[in-house]
């Protein structure tokens, strides 16, 4: 008897203990692929909010490409909505803050220079799914695989 409620209470505590590990806000509570596993992919726009108000209508964000790549290296493309014409941004991203926070810093399109980092919070990082805040909570922006 003694065995299966040390047997009962081990399993309990084990499940407990891995449903409050949770790393990012809105999960996952575990994944069996890295964290740069994860970010690492070509990441669309699926929506975004400023300050909790959702936005729609920017086509530019209908035709962007966000290429996260494995050694740190960034790359968006897009269409400009006046001209029509394809434009690319590039960059690099790192983790930060044990793994919490992306730093994301894009180079001036003019001088080719760096400028300097804007900072996420990572609230959610699944295979499929990458939800980023700004440190200021003023934006938020939910990403998805590009097709």
């Amino acid at each position: 008897m003694n065995k299966i409620f040390a047997s009962i209470l081990f399993l309990t505590l084990m499940v407990v203990g891995f449903s409050s590990c949770k790393k990012y806000e809105e999960g996952p509570s575990l994944s069996f692929r890295s964290i740069k596993q994860r970010i690492t992919n070509t990441w669309k726009i699926e929506s975004y909010s400023i300050n909790g108000a959702e936005q729609v209508g920017f086509p530019e964000i209908s035709t962007q490409k966000q290429f996260w790549l494995g050694d740190g290296a960034y790359n968006h493309t897009y269409i400009d909505p006046i001209t029509g014409i394809g434009q690319r941004v590039d960059g690099k991203w790192e983790l930060q803050d044990n793994n919490n926070k992306i730093a994301l810093t894009l180079n001036n399109a003019n001088t080719g220079q760096p400028e300097s980092a804007t900072i996420f919070t990572i609230l959610k990082l699944k295979e499929k799914s990458m939800w980023l805040r700004s440190i200021d909570n003023s934006k938020e922006y939910h990403l998805v695989p590009q097709n």
